[in-house]
C-alpha cells in the first residue's frame, strides 16, 4: 500500500509544481482585478482543488477502491492548499524585500 502511494505521490509531485505556479499566478492576476483578502484566499483554494481533481482524474482515472478515493482527497487538498500558502510567502517576502530596500 506505501508503495502504490508513493508511486502516486511521484507521479502528482510532477505536476502540482506547475499547478502551484498556474493557480498562484491567477490569484495574483485575480488580485490586480481587486480581489482581497479571504475572497482571494477562497479563490486560490478553489482552484487549486479544481486542477488538482482535474489533474488526478486525467492522470490517474475515477477511483475505483477507498484507497484510491483516499490519494484522490490527499492529491486534491495537496494541490488546494499548497497554492495559498505558497502565494502567502511571496507576498510576505516581496513586502519584507521592498522594506529592506526602501531603508537603503
Amino acid at each position: 500500500m506505501f508503495a502504490e502511494f508513493l508511486k502516486v505521490l511521484q507521479v502528482n509531485s510532477q505536476t502540482a509544481g506547475f499547478v502551484v505556479f498556474v493557480v498562484s499566478g491567477l490569484t495574483w492576476v485575480a488580485g490586480q482585478f481587486g480581489l482581497k483578502g479571504k475572497a482571494q484566499l477562497g479563490l486560490a483554494i478553489f482552484l487549486g482543488a479544481l486542477f488538482g481533481s482535474g489533474f488526478y482524474l486525467s492522470s490517474m482515472g475515477v477511483p475505483a477502491t477507498a484507497q484510491d478515493w483516499l490519494y484522490f482527497v490527499l492529491t486534491v487538498c495537496m494541490v488546494a492548499l499548497l497554492p495559498s500558502g505558497f502565494y502567502e510567502v511571496v507576498k510576505g517576502a516581496s513586502k519584507k524585500a521592498g522594506e529592506l530596500v526602501a531603508k537603503e
